[in-house]
């Protein structure tokens, strides 16, 4: 059975869906060819996002070998 995160995922590769929005957690895991990663806030929850975290959540954007841009 396909999964639904599998469906997204190929649509947005082939380019049928051109922005994903994703919650930090998910957005941990994401290894999708995007150029922008946009932060809502600089929180989670009530904490502030931390530099390992944030360089992890914006080193989605522009990633060698997927992208030649970002």
């Amino acid at each position: 059975q396909v999964e639904e995160r599998d469906i997204v995922e190929t649509c947005y590769r082939k380019g049928l869906v051109r922005v994903l929005t994703a919650t930090s957690t998910l957005a941990a895991g994401v290894n999708l060819p995007a150029r922008r990663v946009i932060f809502r806030q600089p929180r989670i929850g009530r904490d502030f996002i931390d530099g390992t975290r944030y360089r992890q959540m914006a080193g989605r954007a522009g990633r060698t070998g997927i992208d030649t841009k970002g």
